[in-house]
């Protein structure tokens, strides 16, 4: 009973599920304690599925599709059903997109950390050319490649003033300088 409590605080709910089949099957007639204390544990684990479904959809709200797609999947193991067939494919799709684009926008968190706003502006196109990316997680993207690009345009502009004011092309560099 230890080991299925456990596994239920853990969210390992396709192995409390396992175990607790297995313990029922092997002491249905030892006691009426322990056939209580089994019953007991299957109420727990109802609500830690109920529970995991419940996280799918706040997760899903939340844009963390991996972790939705992995609950529903326990769930699904537990509960056939629980999900349709389409939500999972769908969940599926979302989740390796988000797991996809992570892999881009980790590097550009790293060109970030080391002032590379031309290598961030790359992995942020490459993580939205991702097939299937959440609508949430192509704005947030947006949201941030925007910004870095009017931040390259800023860092870029003095060099580009300077270099149309060697030139004697004082009305460009103005226009460069306009907007700041």
């Amino acid at each position: 009973i230890k080991e299925i409590r456990a596994a239920i605080a853990a969210r390992r709910l396709v192995e409390a599920s396992n175990k607790l089949k297995q313990a029922q099957a092997d002491c249905a007639h030892v006691s009426p304690a322990l056939f209580t204390d089994l019953g007991s544990v299957q109420r727990e684990l109802d609500a830690a599925i109920q529970q995991a479904i419940n996280d799918v959809a706040v997760n899903t709200g939340k844009c963390e599709y991996v972790i939705a797609h992995q609950l529903a999947d326990q769930v699904n193991q537990v509960r056939p059903g629980a999900f349709t067939p389409a939500f999972m494919a769908t969940l599926r799709q979302q989740a390796q997109a988000q797991s996809d684009a992570r892999t881009f926008l980790e590097t550009g968190l790293e060109a970030i950390n080391r002032k590379d706003v031309k290598g961030a502006i790359a992995s942020l196109k490459q993580a939205q050319g991702v097939p299937n990316l959440p609508q949430c997680i192509r704005d947030n993207v947006a949201k941030l490649l925007t910004e870095l690009e009017k931040r390259h345009s800023l860092t870029e502009l003095p060099d580009r003033v300077q270099v149309d004011t060697q030139v004697g092309h004082y009305v460009a560099a103005g226009r460069l300088i306009a907007p700041v």
